[in-house]
């Protein structure tokens, strides 16, 4: 078996573009992968055929160390962020097929399955009205009519290195009424999105103490991220981090430098699972816990629990699937149930998830940018780039 040919597949939704890489062999067993990623989808588009002829085709597809080791040889700048999202989809793709080839679902194939079901945690479902009490009513619903333990917020509206006094105190009273709504028995974590000084995300986790957060994540302007440690030290709130690391190699500073994260690996980003094993061994190595992120769909949402169910240290899995517009399900079947905010181990060949070509053809690439420093960004609609 070697492969053949790479297609392209894309879905546009109201906040981001879903990028498949199919892969076919020859034959005619066919691979997905997710290569989502937000910002840059064009270039990405453009990079993945390229890298496939130069480094990928006529491969063995169940080779797949071999097959992301001879992509990075290939690509004379190995870590950027277009070129590591592309090997990441590859990569996953490859899984899909080698465990086709052997009938099995691709945890399967990763050995050592954990024994208790991973705890899925929400994301996506605040599309409201920035308002505390809004915002606590579509928590409240994400509980009593979903089944979720545990989900996300980002409370901080446009807020880019500080906040005023009014937006402060608005943000800390998203939190107080959610934690209220929610009750003391669901997790709830805190999206920084990368905003803050040391001085104000300081202030913040301080303030958010009382409603115990599970982590707050991203609390730091990226290029202010050597702060991390000092931050720790001021808080007992976890501090998580990792989505925007391309590469293993980029979190050891952070395994230097800190006393104590929740690593955050992004599968479609880090080089598949073979980049996030290696987090995660990173992590295990300190007795440290780890909280893939994921913003893509469910096929995404699929390659991360394949990936948690052999990874004990997973503790928590993020997922917009529930959120999505009802189509995105339509377009993407076979994802693994969530009873009771928890995944139920999948057990199709694979990652179990089959494309619809009608929804998908039905739903064309859109050229758009999501601003995260703009009011009413939570809606998740979209400017487009005209």
């Amino acid at each position: 078996m070697h492969l053949k040919h790479l297609d392209i597949l894309t879905a546009g939704t109201t906040w981001r573009n879903l990028i498949i890489v199919q892969l076919v062999t020859d034959e005619g067993m066919i691979g997905l992968g997710e290569a989502t990623i937000e910002y840059g989808d064009r270039a990405l588009i453009a990079y993945l055929p390229e890298i496939f002829t130069r480094a990928v085709r006529g491969c063995d597809p169940r080779d797949v160390d071999g097959i992301l080791a001879a992509m990075v040889k290939a690509d004379y700048w190995r870590s950027g962020f277009i070129a590591r999202t592309a090997f990441s989809g590859i990569e996953l793709a490859c899984w899909d097929l080698a465990a086709k080839a052997e009938g099995k679902p691709v945890w399967d194939l990763l050995g050592n399955p954990r024994p208790a079901p991973l705890t899925a945690y929400a994301n996506g479902w605040y599309r409201t009205k920035r308002d505390p009490e809004d915002m606590a009513e579509a928590a409240r619903h994400v509980v009593e009519h979903h089944g979720y333990t545990a989900m996300k917020i980002d409370p901080f509206g446009a807020g880019d290195t500080t906040l005023t006094a009014e937006e402060f105190d608005l943000s800390i009273a998203i939190v107080r009424h959610i934690r209220a709504a929610v009750g003391d028995q669901v997790e709830l974590f805190v999206e920084g999105h990368g905003r803050f000084d040391l001085s104000c995300a300081t202030r913040l986790a301080k303030a958010m103490e009382p409603f115990r957060p599970g982590f707050f994540e991203e609390p730091l302007v990226p290029e202010l991220n050597h702060h991390i440690p000092k931050l720790i030290e001021q808080t007992n709130i976890t501090i998580a981090l990792g989505e925007r690391l391309s590469h293993p190699s980029l979190f050891e500073t952070f395994l230097r430098d800190c006393s104590n994260l929740v690593l955050q690996p992004d599968l479609t980003h880090i080089g598949g699972i073979r980049g996030a094993q290696q987090v995660s061994a990173m992590a295990n190595q300190r007795g440290w816990r780890v909280a893939p992120h994921n913003a893509g769909g469910p096929l995404a949402t699929a390659h991360n629990l394949h990936f948690g169910i052999t990874s004990p240290n997973v503790f928590v899995q993020e997922t917009f699937d529930d959120f999505e517009d009802p189509w995105v399900m339509e377009a993407f079947t076979g994802s693994a149930p969530i009873r009771q905010g928890r995944f139920e181990r999948p057990s199709s060949p694979g990652f179990g998830i089959r494309i619809n070509p009608d929804v998908i053809d039905a739903h064309p690439f859109v050229d758009l940018h999501l601003d995260l420093f703009a009011e009413g960004w939570e809606q998740r609609h979209a400017e487009a780039m005209n």
